[in-house]
C-alpha cells in the first residue's frame, strides 16, 4: 500500500494535480486498534506530522485482496482525502485556522474521496480489470449503505425479500451481507458504524453526486464560452475553497472551469438571481482577480465589517456566510 500511495502521488503531481511538497509525504499505517476501520488522519499544522491511512486490521484477519485496496489507496490517500485535506492545511495564506485544520463537511469531504475513487478510473490508473472491479464494488457497498441507512432510521418498510415489516438492524445485516464482498468481521463493524451514525452514509453519495455535477456543469460553461475546460486549474481551485457544505460549493466551484472574464459574467448572473457572494480570499481571488479581494479588504476597515474579519484581514466564515438549512445537517460528520 505505502509504495502503491508514493507511486500515485509522484504520477499525479506531474500530470493531473498540483501538489505541493509537503503534500507529498504520505504514509500508509497499521492502525493500534482492530475494529476494522480503514480510515485518514490529517497531518499536522506544519506538517511535522505526515497524513496518514490507517488499516485497523481484526486479529483473525491475517491477508488483504489487492484488487480491492487499491481503490482504497486512491480514496484515502491522493487524491482522496489526503489531497483535499493537506491542500487546506498547506492553504495559510486564504484560510483561517479552523478552516485549515477543524472544519469538515462529511457530504464535501467524502463527496470527494469518491469522486476522487472514479476519477482515478477515468485517468487510467485502473485500467487493470481487478482493481477496476474493486472500485465498482467499493461503490455498491456505498449504495447499499444508503438503503440501509434511510431504511433504519426512517422506519420505512422492507421488502419481503429482506424479511418484510420494518427495516431493522437484524434485517440491515441480512442486506448488508448480500451487497458487499468483505470479511463478516469488516461487516459487522460497517453495520453498527450505520446503526450509530446516522445521515452519513447518504451524505458521500450525495456529496459524489455534487461534485460530479459541478464539475460537468463547469465543463458545460467552459464549452458555451468556447474555451477549454482545464479539469487541473478546476481540481486546484475547487479544493482550495477548504471544506464547504454542498450549496456553497457548487456555488463557489461553477465558474471554475471559465477564464477569468467569462467566471466574472457568471457569477455576476448567479448574483442576480440571490445568490450569497460573501468569500474568502481564495473565493474572491478566483472569482475576481487581486482587484477583488483589494475591495474586500477596503469593506473590512468599515465598523460594522470589522466584526467578521480577523486583525489579519483574513474573511473568518460566520455561520451567516454559509447558512446551512437544518436537513443538511444529516451531512455533517467527522467520516
Amino acid at each position: 500500500m505505502q509504495k502503491l500511495s508514493d507511486t500515485a502521488v509522484a504520477e499525479l503531481a506531474n500530470s493531473h494535480f498540483d501538489i505541493p511538497d509537503p503534500i507529498k509525504r504520505l504514509e500508509c499505517m497499521i492502525a493500534p486498534t482492530q475494529e476494522g476501520g480503514i480510515y485518514y488522519t490529517s497531518p499536522s499544522d506544519d506538517f511535522s506530522r505526515p497524513g496518514r491511512m490507517w488499516w485497523s486490521v481484526p486479529l483473525e484477519v491475517t491477508e488483504f485482496t489487492t484488487w480491492r485496496e487499491k481503490t482504497t489507496v486512491f480514496h484515502e490517500g491522493v487524491p482522496g482525502h489526503h489531497l483535499q485535506a493537506g491542500q487546506a492545511v498547506f492553504a495559510r495564506d486564504v484560510l483561517n485556522r479552523w478552516r485549515r485544520l477543524a472544519c469538515w463537511v462529511s457530504g464535501h469531504g467524502e463527496g470527494w474521496a469518491l469522486y476522487a475513487e472514479r476519477l482515478m478510473g477515468d485517468l487510467g490508473f485502473l485500467d487493470e480489470p481487478g482493481d477496476r472491479l474493486g472500485m465498482l464494488d467499493g461503490q455498491r457497498m456505498r449504495a447499499a449503505r444508503v438503503v440501509l441507512d434511510i431504511g433504519v432510521h426512517l422506519g420505512l418498510p422492507a421488502p419481503e425479500r429482506w424479511g418484510g415489516g420494518t427495516w431493522d438492524a437484524a434485517k440491515a445485516l441480512v442486506f448488508l451481507r448480500a451487497n458487499v464482498t468483505m470479511p463478516d468481521t469488516f461487516v459487522l463493524f460497517e453495520l453498527n458504524r450505520y446503526l450509530g451514525w446516522p445521515g452519513q452514509a447518504p451524505s458521500y453519495k450525495v456529496g459524489q453526486r455534487l461534485w460530479e455535477q459541478t464539475r460537468d456543469a463547469a465543463a458545460a460553461a467552459a464549452r458555451a464560452q468556447g474555451q477549454e475546460f482545464d479539469l487541473r486549474a478546476f481540481h486546484a481551485r475547487a479544493l482550495g475553497l477548504g471544506s464547504v457544505h454542498g450549496a456553497a460549493s457548487e456555488h463557489h466551484v461553477h465558474g471554475l472551469g471559465l477564464a477569468d472574464g467569462a467566471r466574472q459574467a457568471l457569477c455576476a448572473a448567479r448574483a442576480g438571481d440571490g445568490a450569497q457572494l460573501d468569500f474568502g480570499l481564495a473565493e474572491l481571488r478566483v472569482l475576481g482577480g487581486d482587484d477583488e479581494v483589494a475591495h474586500h479588504r477596503q469593506l473590512a476597515a468599515t465598523p460594522q465589517r470589522k466584526a467578521s474579519h480577523r486583525g489579519d484581514d483574513r474573511l473568518v466564515h460566520t455561520a451567516h456566510a454559509f447558512p446551512v438549512a437544518r436537513d443538511e445537517l444529516l451531512l455533517v460528520g467527522l467520516g
